[in-house]
């Protein structure tokens, strides 16, 4: 069953009236850079929880959580390896007990909204969805 609180496509319009009153820079700069890069990109906002979801295949492999501070990531990639990379890349995690976690993924990633860099977020999102799709 399909939630109410989902939205898909994802426009800029939809995460300006939703997003309003958070920074929206780096979320709207990592949508469009993920739509650019993978033509059949499926993607949604879920407008009570305030995250974006994306998939190649049947299943998500990426979740944006949009809080006031940061961006929260949950990426399908194994945790233990890229959490390695992720914090020697600067950037902090703090792993959450969700199914996602509890399925290997890399959860918590915590990306500030004034980032400056995004490129190795955008690689890790670009892989957790090309593997997914290669799995399924």
């Amino acid at each position: 069953m399909r939630s109410k609180n989902l939205i898909s496509p994802v426009t800029d319009a939809v995460l300006r009236k939703y997003l309003a009153g958070y920074p929206q820079d780096a979320v709207s700069a990592l949508h469009h850079r993920l739509m650019k890069e993978r033509s059949g990109l499926r993607d949604k906002f879920n407008t009570g929880s305030l995250y974006l979801g994306y998939a190649e295949g049947k299943s998500d492999a990426l979740y944006v959580y949009v809080k006031k501070k940061y961006l929260v990531f949950d990426v399908r990639a194994p945790a233990e390896e890229y959490a390695v990379e992720m914090k020697r890349q600067g950037f902090e995690i703090q792993p959450k007990s969700n199914w996602q976690a509890s399925a290997g993924w890399l959860t918590g990633l915590r990306v500030p909204h004034d980032v400056k860099k995004l490129a190795p977020i955008v690689k890790l999102a670009l892989y957790a969805l090309e593997k997914h799709r290669l799995c399924q």
